[in-house]
């Protein structure tokens, strides 16, 4: 990808940065950053499936969009100081909104999960109050020593 690059600064008649190292680490910040974003993109669709809360990630990633392009206004003036150190903190608040992201996943499945357990229990209850009833307690019944019928 760095060559690429680099053939596109030479196509158009520029001269590529001289610190090639930084950037290397600038331009794979960036490609963090894709990853990252899109990892939170997929969390957050996961969540509203369950009806989340999900402003807070919200506005967590709109705080991110704004300092990267902060961050990718640096890189196209060659700024490469500036623009890494912006983009090591548009990584942060990627990760501040994943970790809201899976807070909010974990309260949203908390009540599916608390849901089930108690369908799940109740339903034990009943089956188990009823075998109890017919297999255990059979005192309640009268036992019958011939049953009448209609002969055919």
């Amino acid at each position: 990808p760095d060559f690429v690059c680099n053939l596109v600064y030479f196509l158009a008649g520029l001269k590529p940065p001289s610190d090639t190292t930084l950037l290397h680490a600038v331009r794979d910040r960036f490609r963090d950053i894709l990853d990252q974003r899109q990892v939170v993109s997929g969390t957050i669709d996961f969540v509203s499936g369950f009806g989340a809360d999900t402003r807070s990630v919200d506005r967590k990633l709109s705080e991110a969009e704004a300092e990267l392009k902060q961050a990718r206004a640096y890189f196209v003036d060659l700024d490469l100081e500036q623009s890494r150190a912006k983009a090591d903190d548009v990584f942060k608040l990627l990760e501040e909104a994943y970790d809201l992201a899976l807070d909010a996943r974990d309260a949203a499945l908390f009540w599916i999960f608390l849901t089930e357990w108690l369908v799940v229990t109740g339903t034990g209850l009943i089956c188990g109050l009823a075998l109890w009833t017919l297999m255990i307690r059979r005192k309640l019944f009268k036992e019958v020593k011939v049953t009448r019928g209609k002969e055919a």
